[in-house]
């Protein structure tokens, strides 16, 4: 909270959504977490865990997986952000800055093949091992070639959306069956992978590793009152927690309180409830749907 920052300028105050969050990463090796659009997911999963993470360990090699390579792009262009502009965060970790070769230039600026300035990795500087070349963060999009890779840690965020999974069905086979090659990268002690994403399609990417991961499952629960109009609850699911066991609670207020009643009444009244539920709710297209809406 320290590091980040709103739009205000305030410290970024975060949820208990988000501490749980953070805590299945410091728990699990594998993990996947459900959670409404609009919450916090990329925040708190392709910024505030890489930079802790590379902070503790600037030897780390850690992937940024999206839907397509521009998304996964703009992920480490705001970790490039806060490295050269965050003073709060170089205040927890002097060393967390890019890399600058002698003569000025990064040794990921400047793309092997074409000479163009390359916007999908960057190196931390404070590297002990010197023999390390695999960049400190790369963007990959979930049908990229990967072959000869390495890495400590994947995160896949948001890798299932519209057009990989409903409008283009094929794809959802190419991208599962993708998951492996990348796993294949990590280190096979201690290797972690993480995935955070909103529904989308009852076959798409997620559900493929809400079958062999540990799931950490948050909804918008919309309440139909007796006297007409809504009010909206939350439900949180674990399965398995840490201790094994599957743990759950039901709640009268919403999940966050940037997202408080008023907020999820004002976009439920703008894109009506099937959109709604599909985004905040997390009910996914069904095999015999054809339409969507985002």
């Amino acid at each position: 909270e320290y590091c980040f920052k709103d739009k205000q300028g305030k410290s970024l105050r975060q949820g208990r959504m988000h501490r749980e969050w953070q805590t299945a990463m410091d728990i699990h090796k594998r993990a996947v977490i459900i959670g409404p659009r609009g919450h916090g997911k990329t925040v708190q999963f392709c910024q505030v865990r890489p930079l802790h993470e590379l902070g503790i360990d600037p030897d780390l090699c850690i992937k940024l997986i999206g839907a397509n390579d521009h998304q996964a792009m703009k992920r480490v262009k705001a970790l490039r952000n806060h490295m050269e502009r965050n003073l709060d965060l170089h205040r927890v970790f002097p060393h967390l800055k890019r890399h600058i070769h002698r003569g000025g230039r990064r040794p990921e600026d400047v793309s092997e093949n074409s000479g163009e300035w390359n916007l999908g990795s960057l190196t931390v500087s404070g590297r002990k091992n010197w023999q390390q070349l695999d960049p400190s963060i790369q963007a990959k999009s979930v049908i990229s070639s990967i072959s000869g890779d390495r890495s400590d840690i994947n995160i896949w965020d948001d890798g299932a959306d519209r057009r990989n999974s409903v409008e283009l069905p094929r794809m959802r086979t190419r991208i599962v069956e993708g998951v492996d090659d990348f796993i294949n990268t990590l280190h096979p002690e201690t290797g972690r992978a993480w995935s955070i994403s909103t529904l989308w399609h009852e076959a798409d990417l997620s559900h493929h590793f809400m079958k062999i991961w540990p799931t950490y499952w948050y909804e918008i629960v919309v309440n139909q009152l007796a006297e007409g109009g809504v009010s909206f609850g939350s439900y949180v699911r674990h399965a398995p927690d840490k201790d094994g066991f599957v743990y759950e609670r039901h709640e009268d207020t919403p999940l966050w309180s940037y997202w408080n009643n008023e907020r999820l009444l004002d976009r439920l009244n703008e894109i009506k409830m099937r959109k709604f539920m599909r985004g905040f709710g997390n009910k996914p297209m069904h095999q015999d749907e054809v339409h969507i809406d985002p």
